[in-house]
Formats: structure tokens, C-alpha cells, sequence
């Protein structure tokens, strides 16, 4: 994002150098570029060690295995020149089939050094899905309880508005014979429904901001309060309500009020 990364020339000449993430140049460098910024590494006494860092280079921010929590600072360091490693990571991109190069890639290790033991080659797919397994879990099955849900509130819809045409079947014969059009009908059917649906859906509204407050912890890239996702939700109940709202009303305009009033 900003300066350089390292090159063969700092690890030969031994010139401490970094890269730093967006998140660390914001929280230690405010309002400022934290090219040519120095970094002191500390032992668990307080006191240095090692020569002073300097920063080359800003990264982009990469989140790490919390997708809950924002990504923390962290620090790139070059692989030293020398000395031994208990164990590093590399990753690996490609256009093809990744899961055909686990033979590419152990044969380029070991042409680096056949004394090397290569272990653990995955997939980046596998590694995220471990990571989010729980979350996409309680997603899945909280994801199917809002189904449900809208499901019983569509039928309830339907049931109620069903049921109020057929005990005012006399009142919109009435209506109809003494010059109520069958816009006029509609307007009082889809208004009662449309008053119910309304109230519901801002109860749920409430509700489901309280429950959101509780599970932050599985919220990644939405806050409990995200005014996109309520509006959505809206909107879906007002489209499902009125779809449910549709059948009962159309069956309200289509009475005869003639045949009501003879019946009555």
C-alpha cells in the first residue's frame, strides 16, 4: 500500500527492516506516513532488544483466526539469513487446479534442501472452512429458524385476512351494492393487513436488535444495528405479507352482492 517490501540486499547486509499492517500504521502512526519509522522489540523485562527496525513498507490489514475481532497490528519481519527455523509457512497461488500441485510443491522445497520436512499442505479453502466451521454452523441453523418463521408468519397472515373476509362477507356485500368499488374493497382488506403486518415486523425489529446485541461474537462485516439488513428485512416481510394478503383480498372483491344479500 505504501514504501517497499525487503529484498535480497537487506538480508545481506543485515539492515533490520519491516512492513507493517494498515492497522499498526493507524494506531501508532496517526495522520502520518510510518516510512522511515523505527521499532524497538522489547524482552519481557522492558529492555531492548536487538538494533532498532526500521519500516519500509505498509501492508493491507489481514484478518487473522478471529473472524470476529478487528485485524490487530502486526509487524513483517524477512526470514533470517541464517539460523534455524522450527517451522515456517508459505503460501502458495495459482490459476489451475491447486489441489493437483501438493507434488509440484514438495519436489521445489526439496530442491531447496532435501533435509527439509514438508508437512500439513492444504487447501486455503480447508483452513477457512475449519476457522469459520462453528459460525457457519449457528448461521445455518439460526438461518433456518428465520425460515420458519416467516413461513408461520405468511400463514398466519393468510389465515387472519382469510378468515376476516369470510365474517365480513355480508359487510362487503353491502358496501358493494351501496357503491363501494372493488378498489375501495381491496384498500380495506390489504389496509387491516398491512396495520397487523406493520405492527410485527417493527416488534421484530425491536426484538431482533436485542438478540443482535448478543451475538456480536458471530457477526463478521455487519454490526447489530446494520440499518441495510433491517430494511431488507423489511421489505421481505411487507413483499411476503402482501403476497399473503393477495388471495383473500382478490376473493373479497370477486362477492357477489347480490347473492350476499339474498342469502342475509
Amino acid at each position: 500500500m505504501e514504501g517497499r517490501t525487503w529484498n535480497s540486499g537487506d538480508r545481506a547486509s543485515g539492515w533490520a527492516v519491516a512492513l507493517v499492517n494498515r492497522e499498526a500504521a493507524r494506531r501508532y502512526w496517526p495522520s502520518q506516513s510510518p516510512i522511515g519509522g523505527r521499532i524497538t522489540m522489547l524482552d519481557s523485562t522492558g529492555r531492548p532488544t536487538g538494533q532498532a527496525i526500521d519500516i519500509v513498507g505498509v501492508v493491507d490489514n489481514v484478518i487473522g483466526g478471529d473472524l470476529s475481532e478487528p485485524p490487530p497490528p502486526r509487524i513483517y519481519r524477512p526470514l533470517p539469513a541464517t539460523g534455524a527455523l522450527e517451522s515456517v509457512g508459505f503460501a502458495v497461488r495459482t490459476s489451475g487446479d491447486a489441489a493437483s500441485l501438493t507434488p509440484s510443491i514438495r519436489a521445489a522445497l526439496r530442491a531447496e534442501d532435501r533435509d527439509l520436512a514438508v508437512s500439513d499442505i492444504r487447501l486455503a479453502r480447508q483452513g477457512l472452512d475449519e476457522t469459520t466451521r462453528t459460525n457457519t454452523l449457528l448461521v445455518t441453523l439460526f438461518s433456518s429458524f428465520a425460515a420458519i418463521g416467516l413461513i408461520v408468519a405468511i400463514t398466519g397472515v393468510y389465515g387472519v385476512t382469510a378468515f376476516s373476509v369470510s365474517q365480513r362477507r355480508h359487510e362487503i356485500g353491502v358496501r358493494m351494492a351501496l357503491g363501494a368499488s372493488g378498489a375501495d374493497v381491496l384498500r380495506l382488506i390489504a389496509g387491516r393487513s398491512f396495520r397487523l403486518i406493520g405492527a410485527g415486523a417493527g416488534l421484530g425489529i425491536v426484538v431482533g436488535w436485542g438478540i443482535g446485541l448478543t451475538m456480536r461474537n458471530i457477526l463478521f462485516g455487519v454490526g447489530a444495528a446494520d440499518p441495510v439488513t433491517y430494511a431488507a428485512v423489511f421489505a421481505l416481510v411487507g413483499v411476503s405479507g402482501a403476497a399473503a394478503t393477495y388471495v383473500p383480498a382478490h376473493r373479497a372483491i370477486a362477492i357477489d352482492p347480490m347473492a350476499v344479500l339474498k342469502r342475509e
